[in-house]
């Protein structure tokens, strides 16, 4: 994953290259759980995606790139879908505090998204 960070991506502006970036990684998750099937290392990978694309700078969300803003949502969704079906309740817990950040950012600046709008505040 580190490799696909360190890629330079084709944009305009940076929320473009990023939602590039993140378009990436996901290709590469699933690739990955098509052979692993482990749902915890899947969780785990969303969560690392999820943590590298959001410290950048919570600035780059609410903007008029709304492609960064709806891929984050997607992942995020796809996280907690993951965490609150496949994986037990033990699981839940570990995650939920990170999750929970992550769409009170969502909520808090990109709140005019479709997707983040249809996200739930907490899980």
């Amino acid at each position: 994953m580190d490799l696909i960070f360190g890629k330079d991506y084709k944009g305009y502006a940076e929320q473009v290259r990023l939602a590039k970036m993140l378009n990436a990684c996901v290709k590469r998750v699933n690739e990955f759980t098509k052979v692993s099937k482990n749902k915890v290392y899947e969780a785990d990978l969303l969560l690392y995606i999820v943590e590298v694309a959001i410290p950048f700078d919570e600035e780059l969300f609410g903007t008029c790139f709304t492609q960064f803003d709806t891929k984050v949502a997607v992942i995020v969704k796809r996280l907690i879908n993951v965490v609150t079906k496949k994986l037990g309740e033990d699981y839940k817990v570990d995650y939920e505090k990170p999750i929970n950040h992550y769409l009170d950012i969502l909520h808090r600046r990109a709140w005019h998204n479709n997707t983040v709008h249809k996200l739930p505040k907490a899980i």
